[in-house]
């Protein structure tokens, strides 16, 4: 292998190495917005368990099922914020896979497009 083709092929790596570390330090930035995310669903879940906790006290204080049903079913916010989190999830773990997948796609254009002729006999 000649030494352009060997300087095409460590220059074409470095840029690739640059833009994939970009996009690694990326996905790592959207996995700390998760993780944040996730701590305020995990918040909104307690309140959630906590307001139902006393939902249950009041209703073997008073026997009103109405009232323990409207505490009961009233799962809105704990559910949209689990929601939330769950799609974030779902996003950044297709970003994963997709750069878990570009190395061996880059060396495999690579080992086509830098590999030796072949050996062609000739008769």
């Amino acid at each position: 292998m000649g030494w352009t083709k060997q300087s095409k092929i460590r220059n074409a790596s470095r840029k690739e190495i640059k833009a994939m570390s970009k996009k690694i330090v990326a996905l790592a930035e959207e996995y700390w917005r998760l993780e944040l995310e996730t701590k305020r669903a995990i918040s909104t879940v307690e309140v959630y368990g906590t307001t139902l906790q006393e939902a249950a006290l009041d209703f073997l204080e008073d026997n009103n099922l109405s009232e323990f049903w409207k505490e009961a079913s009233d799962l809105e916010e704990a559910k949209s914020a689990l929601e939330l989190v769950n799609n974030h999830h779902s996003k950044i773990r297709g970003k994963q896979v997709k750069l878990n997948t570009l190395p061996t796609k880059k060396s495999e254009h690579h080992k086509r497009k830098y590999a030796p002729p072949s050996d062609v006999k000739r008769e």
